[in-house]
């Protein structure tokens, strides 16, 4: 089940070949172009007049301005954008090229040399292949995503980024050994919106069958006795991807960056405050909220 960086293939054949590089970069300033000019004039312009607008998006597609694009955010950090998927669209749009940023800040500190990541819910790679460089070649990053559609594209990301420090592990993270059930996040506009629970995911969202598996089983294969961070985005499973990996927590103590979100919680049959005692029960002491759904926990 486990998978490695031998995918480079992926990055040249699933997703095509790239464009020579003045094209790519004269495409991908074409399209944050449009992007942000869309993002500025949903602000300023009222509803109807807005509609108009969006006629607009069909015919740049047929152009080849709103396509998947490759960008380069940073040395060690290339990936494939969709501009119709969220994540994408705010990255494309963003001034800074960011995601999140106070995830990062909160992952990434403390971080060095040699440091072991895991990232739970990798999606299509993003604090994967940036915590990879930030660890270097002596650390350690496993990505888990169950999800077929972001790990063909997290698999191509990993390659074009030539990040040999990072492990790709195709599982669902649960409390135990299972075949699940995925639903694709419907509307398909959030590909990061993948659920265990249809009702996270929508219930017109189709299903697919996935392999579950504690981390601990995991780890255990992978020969990884320490853990320094870690990130959870599960939509709803944070507290099953925990319980699954309570070896590793109560071994390592590892930062927790974990999303929190009290409906999406719900949809899974659990609870913020089941999550919160059960990061207690295994020495979490500090937790704090730093952004509008996401929070670190810390043992001290």
């Amino acid at each position: 089940m486990l998978d490695d960086t031998g995918a480079e293939r992926a990055a040249g054949t699933a997703l095509g070949p790239s464009s020579p590089h003045r094209q790519r970069l004269v495409h991908v300033w074409l399209l944050r172009a449009f992007l942000r000019g869309q993002v500025i004039w949903d602000r300023l312009v009222p509803l109807e007049t807005v509609k108009s607008w969006i006629k607009l998006a069909p015919f740049m597609a047929r152009v080849g301005i709103i396509r998947p694009v490759w960008v380069q955010l940073e040395l060690g950090v290339k990936i494939l954008l969709d501009p119709s998927d969220l994540l994408s669209h705010c990255i494309l749009t963003s001034s800074e090229s960011v995601w999140q940023p106070w995830v990062w800040e909160a992952l990434s500190s403390g971080l060095g040399d040699g440091s072991v990541v895991l990232d739970v819910g990798a999606h299509i790679g993003y604090f994967t292949l940036k915590s990879g460089v930030r660890v270097g070649q002596r650390g350690r990053v496993v990505a888990f995503e169950p999800n077929p559609g972001s790990l063909e594209t997290l698999r191509a990301n990993v390659a074009a980024s030539h990040a040999a420090n990072v492990t790709i592990v195709p599982v669902a993270c649960t409390d135990r050994g299972t075949t699940l059930t995925l639903y694709d996040a419907f509307p398909r506009h959030n590909s990061g919106g993948a659920s265990l629970s249809r009702a996270n995911a929508g219930e017109r969202s189709q299903g697919v069958p996935v392999c579950g598996r504690p981390i601990d089983d995991v780890l255990r294969e992978l020969g990884i006795q320490w853990v320094d961070a870690m990130k959870v985005d599960v939509e709803g499973a944070e507290l099953y991807a925990l319980q699954g990996a309570t070896e590793t927590l109560l071994r390592s103590h590892p930062k927790i960056v974990i999303e929190v979100q009290p409906d999406a919680l719900a949809g899974m049959n659990t609870t913020v405050e089941e999550l919160f005692s059960f990061l207690k029960q295994v020495g979490y002491t500090r937790g704090r909220q730093i952004g509008p759904e996401d929070w670190e926990w810390t043992a001290e």
